[in-house]
């Protein structure tokens, strides 16, 4: 059975409201992506009513002063559906995104007015209605990744590597469909350094990370 998620408009709703703890209004969200028709309010295809009237009654919406709010909680749920684990006691990418995820799940909830900021998330999918849609699915992939590339420059600092994280910027800047570095330093301008959780604790943490990656890029 297709779930909410797996809906294409499911994103663009839900992100257009986690940034104001009030909501917003379908049609806003219209006018905000250039929308020229009501489709949000329409019947979905398969759930016999509109997509947010389910997102509300599965509890990731809420009634706000403006309109559907996002919820939050069940984040979790759906990181651990696509980050299993497995029966290996061995460290893996998975059980260190796992770990760390009450930490992650704080941040996002007490920051969710910048990260999901109406203006840094039209940014992020540079204006694409398309992007948005597509791509809306990994969010929390890419709040993870800048919290660790934050976690990553004080140990490039600390060791004179900081030509690491240019790099890694430079790779960001060339991410097609969404401006993921445009995304990061609106992040880093308005989220107090010490405010982003720490989620590398040491040096031999941040060579298990760095190798995961790595292995992960391999066909």
């Amino acid at each position: 059975m297709k779930k909410l998620f797996d809906y294409s408009n499911f994103w663009l709703i839900w992100l257009e409201c986690a940034g104001d703890p009030d909501g917003t209004s379908l049609f806003k969200i219209q006018e905000e992506w250039k929308i020229k028709t009501n489709y949000l309010y329409h019947k979905e295809a398969g759930l016999g009513k509109p997509l947010f009237k389910n997102m509300l009654e599965h509890g990731y919406l809420q009634d706000g002063k403006k309109g559907p709010a996002a919820k939050f909680d069940w984040i979790p749920s759906y990181i651990l559906e696509k980050h299993k684990l497995t029966n290996s006691n061995e460290w893996s990418l998975n059980s260190f995104i796992i770990e760390k995820m009450p930490v992650m799940q704080q941040f996002i909830e007490h920051h969710h007015e910048v990260l999901f900021d109406r203006q840094i998330i039209t940014r992020l999918y540079k204006g694409d209605l398309g992007a948005i849609k597509r791509e809306g699915s990994t969010i929390f992939d890419d709040i993870r990744l800048f919290v660790f590339i934050s976690n990553l420059i004080p140990f490039c600092k600390k060791y004179g590597a900081d030509i690491v994280v240019r790099m890694l910027f430079t790779l960001v800047s060339f991410y097609s469909e969404k401006d993921l570095l445009g995304y990061f330093n609106a992040l880093r301008q308005r989220i107090p350094e010490d405010q982003i959780p720490k989620v590398i604790e040491n040096e031999g943490e941040l060579v298990r990370v760095l190798y995961a990656f790595e292995e992960a890029k391999k066909p």
